[in-house]
């Protein structure tokens, strides 16, 4: 189970790099990019995020591979930090957006 858990750190880690440095490219889809005003800071912020989010899966999978009994509590708590990961930038990539004022 904790292998499971540092793949997905590893994928988190290298997307999060691609997101950071994806400049002015339109890598995200839940962005509506006619909307944004300044990209490359959009890119910096959701990168930034999404290696904090690694940073937490790595710590997990080392807890549960410490701990094997414990291993389904890390694997729950992953799950809960990328609900609230996706959401907390699902509602934070809005403040990037063009005021329609």
């Amino acid at each position: 189970m904790s292998i499971a858990i540092f793949i997905a750190a590893a994928l988190l880690f290298f997307f999060s790099l691609a997101v950071r440095f994806a400049g002015s490219s339109q890598i995200l889809n839940f962005v509506e990019y006619a909307k944004v005003r300044d990209r490359p800071a959009l890119h910096a912020w959701v990168g930034h995020r999404l290696l904090g989010l690694s940073a937490i899966s790595a710590v997990l999978g080392v807890v549960a591979l410490r701990s094997p009994a414990i291993a389904i509590f890390c694997l729950l708590s992953f799950v809960v930090a990328v609900l609230v990961a996706v959401s907390w930038l699902t509602v934070g990539a809005g403040r990037f957006h063009v005021s329609a004022s």
